[in-house]
């Protein structure tokens, strides 16, 4: 509910949860840089590797326990990592944070009000139509 953004304590729980949700890309592609093993997959130096980021986090083992899982999905590449982290990563998390607190203090409901359209795109995941009414907290019911 819209109350509970306006909790710091709730938007801290639940932010890495939100982002990894809908992650903007589906995937990435990368040029492996040395001999690298996963499994039973050889990827050689070289080899260019399309990274399925939308897809993994949907791909989490049924056979690992709830706690296992739910730490799994926390980890997440919504800003890449490592020499690929996004140099904005922490203003988006700051921007995302303070929105939905502005949210939470400001509105009390809103609705979906016509069709949602996404952008046809094979990586970019992104609304073209998203039509919603907002009910502020002094708009009568």
């Amino acid at each position: 509910s819209f109350a509970d953004f306006a909790r710091r304590a709730w938007i801290n729980d639940h932010l890495e949860d939100l982002l990894r949700a809908e992650t903007a890309l589906n995937f990435v592609v990368r040029c492996a840089t040395v001999p690298t093993r996963i499994g039973t997959l050889t990827i050689e130096k070289g080899e260019i590797l399309f990274l399925m980021l939308a897809e993994a986090y949907s791909l989490i083992d049924t056979n690992v326990s709830e706690s296992e899982a739910s730490e799994l999905c926390r980890r997440h590449l919504v800003f890449g990592a490592g020499v690929h982290t996004c140099p904005g990563n922490y203003l988006a998390r700051i921007i995302l944070e303070e929105g939905l607190l502005a949210v939470g203090k400001e509105l009390r409901a809103g609705a979906i009000t016509g069709p949602v359209q996404k952008l046809a795109s094979r990586q970019i995941r992104t609304f073209t139509a998203l039509p919603v009414r907002l009910k502020k907290k002094d708009e009568p019911a």
